[in-house]
């Protein structure tokens, strides 16, 4: 994998994160601003501002993830932080090093 490669499938990996992140936020906006029976024109148009930002960024923030964590080599740096509950991505070995690695009986 080319060094490009390499800083492409990562800024994808973490942009998606970040869009993700910030859907989720939008969406505890929009659910705190719901609350309100009466609100002003202000509350209005922010709650109307967060459901259209929280919807973008969901659909750009899930295909961005998913392609940057398919796409994105294993590192043990980035894994621990953007998977947590994943754990670290399998590190694969070429086929001719496996072979050449197990011992002959």
């Amino acid at each position: 994998m080319g060094h490009f490669d390499l800083w492409f499938a990562r800024i994808l990996r973490l942009t998606g994160t970040v869009m993700l992140v910030g859907f989720i936020l939008a969406l505890a906006l929009t659910s705190i601003l719901s609350y309100d029976t009466n609100p002003s024109p202000e509350a209005e148009r922010l709650f109307g501002i967060s459901v259209i930002v929280g919807i973008g960024m969901g659909f750009l923030g899930i295909p961005l993830f998913l392609v940057g964590d398919k796409i994105s080599p294993p590192d043990p740096w980035l894994d621990p932080w953007l998977n947590p509950f994943k754990g670290r991505k399998p590190v694969h070995m070429n086929q001719d090093r496996e072979e050449a690695e197990e011992p002959e009986q």
